[in-house]
Order: C-alpha cells, then structure tokens, then sequence
C-alpha cells in the first residue's frame, strides 16, 4: 500500500470518527481532546486538519456526498408531495447522523471564512433544487401556483430551509432528552407545514398517503 492510500484511508477514518466523536460529546472538545479520542497524535491530526473549521467543512463534504446519493433513489417522474416527503425522511435520517455539523455551521459566522464559504456554495445549490421541486410540485397540480408569487415563495423558502436545517438544534436542546425515532414524525409535519397555505385538495390527498393530514 502506497503511502498516498495509507494517507487518505488516515484522513477518511478521521473524518468518520471524528464526527461520531462531536455527535456524542459535542462541539466544545478541542482538538487536543479530540485527538485523544481518535487515539492519534495532536500532530497527526493537524497534519490533515489545522482547524476546527477545516475539520468540520470535509465533514460537511463528506455528508454532501452521501446526500447526493440519497436524492439519486428518489424518482423525480413521480414527483409528488407523498414522495417529497418519503426523500425527506431519508434525508433526515443521514442528517442526524450528521447532527454535529448541523449544529457547528448554525454556530458559525462569516467570519469563519472557510465554512461559510462552503455553506454558502451548498446553500445556492440547495435553493436551486427547491425552485425546481416546487416548480414540479405547482406544475403537478398539488400546490396552487401563488406559492411562486411576490413574497410567498420567499417565505415559505425560509420557513422551509430554517427548520430543515435546524431541527437537531431543538432535538437536542429543547426536546431533550426524547429521541430521535419518537419526534422524526412530528418535526417531519412541522417542515411541511410550510406548504399548508398553498395545498389544493390533490396535494392533501397526496400527504393523505403518507398519513399526514392538516
């Protein structure tokens, strides 16, 4: 094995362990802590990651990847608000799994250049696709159209991506100690309720089929 192979398998498993580590003990434990946990040395670490920042930005990479992995299964022929929603609870279930890096760019700043660059870049890309799936949704006859006029859409864009983005936040702040597994359904309701002001009867039937009504 060449010490290239032998290198990055080093920064994958400290990527991987590093997360599980945040997950479980937090954002406060210093590099020197962490790397204690990971059982490599201070310098090895900082070899492949000089800062937090840098740590948490191939975190944030790595959850990109497995993200875009996630949407590959999701049938966009049959888009409709049921499957939305099914993509929805799969893309959760990886965000918990990722609940750590949720919780660092939430409190992140600009001045953090090098992880608000890249939420920035992830967030364009994100508000794109939004765009596009509710276009389709619109299109489909399960949202009435208003949805994309004046003010509404960027209302319900904030709605949207804000508690999408920030449900580990209240899971383990405010909701503790509940578990994932018993609140998934009803954050799950909560994000889509930013669509309730603009349902017509064929989208209530088609959140109906995944037994959620309002």
């Amino acid at each position: 094995m060449t010490g290239y192979n032998k290198g990055m398998q080093s920064r994958e498993r400290i990527i991987n362990h590093s997360r599980e580590i945040f997950n479980e003990l937090g954002l406060g434990i210093t590099l020197n802590k962490l790397a204690k946990e990971l059982n490599v040395t201070l310098g090895m670490l900082t070899y492949h990651f000089a800062t937090k920042d840098s740590l948490f930005v191939a975190i944030a990479q790595d959850y990109q990847l497995k993200l875009n992995m996630v949407r590959i299964h999701n049938p966009e022929p049959q888009l409709s608000l049921s499957s939305l929603y099914e993509l929805a609870g799969r893309v959760m279930d990886l965000q918990y799994g990722f609940r750590c890096v949720m919780r660092y760019i939430a409190s992140s700043s600009y001045k953090q250049t090098e992880i608000f660059d890249h939420q920035t870049a992830q967030f364009i890309q994100s508000k794109s696709r939004l765009l596009y799936l509710t276009t389709k949704l619109v299109e489909s006859g399960e949202l009435h159209k208003s949805i994309l006029e004046g003010n509404n859409y960027r209302v319900y864009l904030f709605v949207f991506t804000n508690l999408f983005t920030n449900w580990a936040i209240s899971l383990e702040t405010y909701d503790y100690p509940e578990t994932y597994e018993s609140l998934k359904p009803i954050y799950l309701k909560g994000i889509f309720l930013a669509y309730l002001p603009y349902l017509t009867e064929r989208g209530k039937e088609a959140l109906k089929r995944v037994n959620v009504e309002y």
